[in-house]
């Protein structure tokens, strides 16, 4: 085990960990050429939950509890590089694999403060590959937090991990804002914030990508992507046409008033998935509860376009806070393989289904197995 033993302070923490937070984040294995000849397993972790955040407004420091991804050998426990990143990591970083090795490629964090990283090789535009962990570097690519690259407070927050499609090595990110912890309108989070569902693209091998941003009439002044850098599409705007979405390296989405995205997205066929919550305002007269509203989105990942229903968000029966979608491959009784999908369907996030089937580009969201020979 590493870290700090106590809540309230950093006495008897593990060396080089004083500065974990609540871990939130669970432990994602990978492999890479340039540690063990690719045989020797490693996690990466998101530094974790700093109670700063609980404030309302969050009263966090320059330096907040959890601000920090981990690399460590599986086996040993053995730190190995710690990336630094502005706010915490409380979501899990997803690494994208090689589609032939099933090595790691580069990874993507996120943060409390609506921040975007990319782990890669030695330099911010090469692959992990034979590189050493103790040379790994991070970039930010993108701050969504605010309406520009600077801080702000209250923020957007991101708390949980993107979904990543590969097309044709540009990466698109797919992710919403909100925050689950404090879903109530008393909370300025909530009554304050304007929260977005995005698709943000990166191209690690473009060494323009980001710094195209900064340049004379670039759109955000940094080396990095803001809100400027996508294309606004209204709750109830239009569908953006292609040459619209071609202006732009991605796109985000407006949700209603009050609205946040409390749960992970899943991209099956092209299709997003995803829910959010709308909190209810509370009556000083009234004894029943009052779960709030939920809706479930199922949206074109190209154009916000709806796929299922005829509505972007369609109410969820019973409100509340619905879990996360699942989506799948599932061998029925007669040995039919099928596609699944759980969390799709507006009678109940619980409900499992077929999904919109479509032509898709390669996703790197997928689970791989080794056989490691102790």
């Amino acid at each position: 085990k590493k870290g700090c033993p106590n809540l309230t302070d950093d006495t008897n923490c593990t060396t080089d960990f004083t500065g974990i937070g609540q871990t939130w984040s669970s432990a994602k294995t990978l492999k890479s050429s340039g540690y063990g000849s690719g045989a020797s397993p490693m996690i990466m972790m998101g530094g974790g939950y700093d109670n700063c955040e609980d404030g309302d407004p969050n009263t966090c420091s320059a330096s907040p509890k959890g601000n920090h991804v981990y690399v460590m050998d599986a086996d040993t426990g053995t730190l190995l590089k710690t990336f630094n990143t502005t706010r915490s990591v409380i979501a899990d970083v997803f690494v994208v694999p090689d589609t032939s090795t099933g090595l790691a490629k580069y990874a993507y964090a996120v943060d409390t403060g609506g921040n975007i990283y990319r782990i890669s090789g030695a330099d911010a535009n090469s692959a992990i590959g034979t590189t050493l962990p103790a040379n790994w570097t991070i970039t930010q690519i993108a701050a969504l937090g605010c309406a520009n690259v600077t801080a702000c407070n209250p923020n957007r927050k991101f708390m949980f991990s993107p979904s990543i499609v590969d097309n044709n090595g540009v990466y698109e990110l797919m992710i919403g804002s909100g925050d689950r912890e404090k879903p109530l309108t008393a909370y300025t989070s909530a009554s304050s914030v304007s929260n977005y569902f995005f698709m943000v693209k990166d191209k690690p091998t473009d060494s323009a990508w980001l710094t195209s941003e900064n340049t004379s009439g670039g759109a955000c002044g940094a080396n990095m992507l803001c809100l400027n850098s996508l294309l606004a599409i209204a709750y109830n705007g239009t569908t953006p046409t292609a040459a619209n979405l071609a202006t732009k390296k991605g796109w985000y989405l407006g949700l209603t008033s009050t609205e946040q995205v409390v749960t992970s997205s899943v991209v099956v066929f092209n299709t997003i998935t995803f829910s959010t919550h709308t909190p209810a305002t509370t009556s000083s007269t009234s004894c029943s509860a009052n779960l709030g509203l939920a809706k479930v989105y199922n949206l074109s990942r190209i154009n916000t376009s709806t796929t299922v229903g005829t509505v972007r968000g369609e109410t969820i029966a019973g409100g509340g806070l619905p879990p996360s979608p699942v989506a799948g491959m599932v061998t029925l009784d007669n040995g039919t393989t099928l596609p699944f999908i759980i969390g799709s369907k507006s009678g109940s996030p619980l409900d499992g289904a077929l999904p919109p089937l479509s032509p898709t580009t390669t996703q790197p969201k997928a689970r791989v197995y080794w056989y490691i020979q102790q």
